[in-house]
């Protein structure tokens, strides 16, 4: 059953590269490291709510505010860095298909990524 996913996964992968959208995105010089870093930026904003927000679950800052405060503040932050993260993570993986949906790596950041929606949710 698996071998037969990453076949279908490789042809998904073959057809994908070959469509205008990822010739455009491979071809155009400028589009992958504006879209890199739009990514990398909204990780750090994302990651840096995280670290606020788990900063004062542990008692480091903030210890005179409620913690729902704490989290209104920095779950929006959050919520609105998640479609970007989506928007740019799907164009990257159009102009490069196999380099990112074939990796396990990859596969297992997107599993964890899941699971942390889900718990955040």
């Amino acid at each position: 059953m698996f071998e037969g996913f990453m076949t279908s996964l490789g042809a998904f992968c073959a057809w994908l590269e070959t469509t205008q959208v990822s010739q455009v995105i491979q071809t155009v010089l400028w589009i992958v490291p504006t879209i890199q870093s739009i990514h990398i930026l909204a990780i750090a904003m994302l990651m840096g709510a995280a670290l606020m927000i788990d900063a004062r679950l542990l008692g480091w800052i903030d210890r005179d505010r409620p913690i729902g405060e704490v989290a209104g503040r920095f779950l929006p932050v959050i919520w609105w860095m998640l479609p970007i993260l989506l928007v740019t993570g799907l164009v990257m993986i159009t102009g490069e298909p196999a380099r990112s949906l074939q990796n396990p790596f990859f596969q297992a950041k997107v599993a964890l990524i899941l699971l942390a929606i889900v718990h955040l949710a």
